[in-house]
């Protein structure tokens, strides 16, 4: 009777000491120790004469395994019911779906800190927080007050003109006051002119804001001074009190513009050399004399 008889190679594992086997896999000793005290990866065997613990070669794609689930950043438990047979599938993409409300998180924290440095150079008191509220449409007014307690008197007239329009309250409401204080920038509540001046008030600036581009201009101490100038001159003229003998002081450093603004009133304008005390000495001279001529206006490009 012939038998016929089929051999295969039988892989014999490979075994490493703990040090070895941390070695090529960059990590700890302490951790082998610590995953073979909570039973997530044991030794192959342990040494029963020198307590040396042993790891197989067949072991490593159970190493890679636990390593590349702790740097998705699963806990060693969760780790422990995925070997154990839990539905890997289903822990991934919960995993996934906090990572990307982490990320979502990040984003915000890092939108915040980017506002944070753009408005560096402003000392606020006031702290945005990011919050997410209900799609509703919204109508809004602006109006100046002069005071605070003007506001109960027009609250119901505004009231009155959004039912006109048709717009119905949301539930819940979300009705606010933006109130245009000196606290905030020009551009985040919508300015149409913004004046600045310094603690004794004898230089001013001014930005006001393209209606076409919504972009703020700034104003030379040319373009500020004669525009204001004009305005006075020409109400004055209009009521009537613009003197006969008026007269406009600038300085040398100042527009040319002036003297045509001046000749157009039929008033008298006045170089003087730089300085606000030159200004202010022409007008004393002329108050002191019994026919002076009467101030009008006077400015310096600073």
């Amino acid at each position: 009777m012939e038998q016929n008889y089929h051999c295969t190679e039988k892989e014999v594992p490979y075994y490493y000491r703990i040090g070895m086997f941390a070695q090529m896999n960059k990590i700890t000793i302490k951790a082998l120790r610590h995953y073979d005290e909570i039973g997530l990866l044991k030794p192959a065997y342990v040494d029963e004469h020198n307590g040396y613990r042993y790891y197989s070669s067949s072991q490593l794609p159970i190493l890679h395994r636990i390593l590349v689930l702790r740097q998705i950043g699963f806990r060693l438990d969760e780790i422990q019911q995925i070997l154990s047979g839990a539905n890997e599938t289903g822990m991934l993409l919960m995993k996934k779906s906090k990572l990307l409300q982490s990320v979502s998180d990040l984003t915000q924290k890092i939108a915040a800190i980017e506002g944070y440095l753009a408005k560096e150079d402003t000392v606020s008191a006031y702290h945005p927080i990011i919050k997410s509220l209900p799609k509703v449409k919204c109508a809004s007014m602006r109006v100046q007050l002069d005071s605070y307690q003007d506001l109960f008197t027009y609250m119901p007239k505004m009231g009155e003109a959004m039912e006109k329009a048709g717009c119905i309250c949301a539930e819940p409401d979300y009705c606010f006051t933006c109130y245009h204080d000196g606290g905030y920038k020009a551009n985040k509540v919508d300015a149409d002119i913004v004046l600045a001046n310094d603690p004794d008030a004898d230089r001013l600036g001014i930005y006001a804001k393209d209606s076409k581009t919504g972009e703020y201009m700034t104003y030379t101490g040319n373009m500020s001074a004669l525009l204001i100038a004009e305005y006075r001159i020409s109400q004055m003229q209009e009521k009537g009190i613009l003197p006969d003998n008026g007269m406009m002081i600038t300085t040398v450093v100042s527009s040319n513009l002036t003297r045509a603004i001046a000749k157009n009133y039929g008033l008298e304008c006045i170089e003087v050399l730089t300085g606000f005390k030159n200004i202010g000495a022409i007008m004393k001279k002329e108050e002191e004399k019994t026919n002076g001529k009467k101030y009008v206006f006077g400015f310096e490009e600073s």
